[in-house]
């Protein structure tokens, strides 16, 4: 929506055609190649970020490598809903021709740190694994004593449209003007958990139960000899550090493992609810040397979860109070702990309006959008038309 109340359409991926043609491709889903201009050399992702990511020395190390209040790439990235997107590229990869997935334990977290940057970064952006996570004890506490019956649905209906069907029904109960609504199916959840089978299998069950620091890291090798340079890396780092342990997952026991780090964010609600306890849940981004966690007052926490994509420091914190704490002063408390260690929150969540966005990022949001018509008060913004000027 311009200036002049007009609905404008703003092409940025390089698409032929005038505006009547693209909408209509649009909503009969014609685009194809060959509408693409070939001058366009936009791409859907940096393609620096994998080299980025691995750059923990000196003045890269200070930088976050992600956040959700960058305005780097074009404008609708991170736009948080003030312009309504028709339309997105996104890259496609090659699969790897090996996959693996390990479940490795380590002692405590300066390990887990020091494994991330000698064996996950140090080959540098073409020898990054798939993917890097990272679990510790509180996290794998409450997805297994609340998040069962989650996982084994997924087993059975997969990730896909059953499965937010499933989840827009248990929303819209949730809404409905009675009693309880709010908590039942939670509280049902939580005690129906103990009669599901555990999620994990055996082995993994096992190592949670002997280790506090978990991570999950998928090895792939796209035919230039990735996966066999990172698992030298990490046998030597095993070798050198006592009480690393690696488990290589089987077919089998691979899904399982996935099924049960998605649980986590859900698998927390539906433990606070079956505790009677008060949890607020954040994202944020420390800087890539950062290795310490942000401190938070002994006393305050009956459980806190700390799940990361450990990749690029990207941490997911979900903390339950003990009764008569304010968990939101103690949720404000933590974001200044996390802003004096140079970090960003949020990191992928949206800033909503409880979170101020830096004025470079509101500028752009102001825009794109300079009626103030989508979605108003966002990110420390005037809820006013044109922004109260």
């Amino acid at each position: 929506m311009n200036a002049d109340g007009q609905v404008e359409l703003v092409n940025t991926l390089g698409l032929k055609g005038d505006q009547k043609e693209l909408f209509q491709k649009l909503e009969e889903g014609g685009i194809t190649q060959a509408d693409v201009d070939p001058a366009c050399t936009l791409l859907a992702s940096q393609t620096s970020y994998g080299a980025s990511v691995c750059q923990c020395g000196g003045a890269h190390g200070k930088e976050v490598a992600r956040f959700n209040a960058s305005t780097s790439g074009p404008s609708p990235n991170r736009s948080e809903g003030k312009v309504l997107i028709l339309a997105t590229v996104h890259d496609t990869f090659p699969k790897p021709a090996m996959a693996s997935m390990l479940w490795i334990c380590v002692k405590d977290f300066s390990t887990a740190q020091r494994l991330k940057r000698e064996v996950c970064l140090a080959g540098g952006a073409c020898d990054l694994p798939v993917s890097c996570e990272y679990m510790d004890r509180d996290s794998v506490t409450a997805i297994d004593e609340a998040g069962r019956l989650l996982c084994w649905m997924i087993s059975v209906v997969g990730i896909g449209p059953t499965l937010k069907k499933l989840w827009d029904i248990k929303i819209q109960f949730e809404a409905l003007p009675i009693p309880f609504a709010t908590i039942i199916c939670d509280k049902a959840l939580f005690l129906l958990n103990p009669l599901v089978p555990n999620a994990l299998p055996a082995p993994v069950q096992a190592l949670t139960k002997a280790h506090n620091h978990h991570l999950l890291l998928t090895v792939g090798d796209f035919g230039s000899g990735e996966a066999e340079r990172l698992f030298k890396r990490l046998e030597a780092f095993a070798r050198q550090n006592e009480g690393t342990t690696v488990h290589t997952c089987t077919a089998a026991e691979t899904p399982w493992v996935s099924y049960f780090r998605f649980a986590a964010a859900p698998a927390f609600r539906t433990w606070c609810i079956g505790k009677g306890l008060e949890g607020v849940s954040v994202d944020y981004a420390l800087p890539k040397a950062e290795t310490a966690a942000p401190p938070l007052p002994p006393g305050l926490a009956a459980l806190r979860m700390r799940y990361s994509h450990f990749g690029c420091n990207v941490v997911h914190e979900d903390i339950a109070f003990i009764p008569g704490v304010d968990a939101h002063a103690a949720k404000m408390a933590l974001k200044h702990e996390v802003e004096g260690m140079g970090g960003r929150l949020p990191a992928e969540h949206g800033h909503g309006t409880e979170y101020k966005a830096p004025a470079e990022t509101r500028a752009r949001w102001q825009a794109m959008d300079p009626l103030n018509v989508f979605n108003p008060g966002v990110g420390g913004l005037s809820v006013e038309r044109r922004y109260g000027m």
